[in-house]
């Protein structure tokens, strides 16, 4: 047994590690919603938006391919696990989704950040139009939207902690739809997940006393997601009073 002076030097060792795994864990949450606040802004082309997501899906493909083919080649003649054809059947789901994402047109209020944000470019295509008289770009044909009328949904709508932004001002049209399928998905995800870590407890020890893991997993990931319940509630309360004033 651990004591004295090595076990404080394996307590700091593991607080550090620990520390050092959170902080190393932020930075790409940090690059994801920089980049995300840059997109709504509009400071990003509705073309590299595309080609930067479908880029995002075949590369996460490619890698779960590849971890898939290795784990086959190296087990050639014995029983493939599960878990390998789970990775070969992510890469699947991730190209199937980089070519939809390739092929799907982007949606009118996209151009519209762009163009807001610069107006001196075409939203559609880029085209300099500061000296254009017509109301359409004479490259692409999109029409020039009036700049007065055109309302976006703000940046920081789901930073629901800052001072007075408790209350959503504006949301697109779209977000009703998409705040409740994303709430149940979590919803169900985490329940599945956690009877699974259950079952599979369950078979390797054979007592129900298994199930205080997953229920804690449980716990865990509902305090995660906290910020998505928190911001269901902010969006109900929206439409409730949006519905009141028509």
């Amino acid at each position: 047994m651990i004591s004295g002076p090595a076990m404080s030097f394996t307590l700091i060792f593991v607080i550090c590690g620990i520390v050092l795994g959170l902080a190393i864990g932020m930075v790409p949450v940090y690059l994801t919603n920089r980049y995300q606040r840059r997109k709504a802004m509009g400071e990003i082309s509705v073309e590299k938006q595309k080609k930067n997501t479908v880029t995002y899906h075949v590369g996460f493909g490619v890698w779960f391919m590849g971890l898939g083919l290795l784990q086959l080649n190296s087990r050639r003649g014995e029983e493939i696990p599960w878990w390998v054809w789970m990775w070969i059947a992510s890469a699947l789901m991730y190209f199937i989704a980089a070519y939809r994402l390739y092929v799907k047109e982007a949606k009118p209020i996209e151009y519209d950040r762009v163009y807001k944000n610069d107006p001196t470019k075409c939203g559609k295509c880029g085209y300099d139009v500061v000296h254009i008289q017509s109301a359409s770009c004479p490259e692409c044909g999109w029409t020039l939207p009036n700049l007065d009328e055109v309302r976006l949904q703000s940046h920081d709508v789901w930073c629901w902690w800052k001072k007075g932004n408790w209350q959503i001002v504006y949301l697109e049209e779209d977000m009703r739809k998409k705040a409740q399928r994303g709430f149940y998905v979590t919803v169900v995800m985490e329940v599945i997940v956690a009877c699974v870590i259950g079952l599979w407890l369950l078979s390797k020890e054979g007592g129900w006393h298994s199930f205080s893991v997953p229920v804690i997993f449980l716990v865990f990931l509902s305090l995660l997601s906290i910020h998505k319940f928190i911001n269901v509630h902010r969006i109900r309360k929206y439409y409730e009073r949006v519905d009141g004033e028509k």
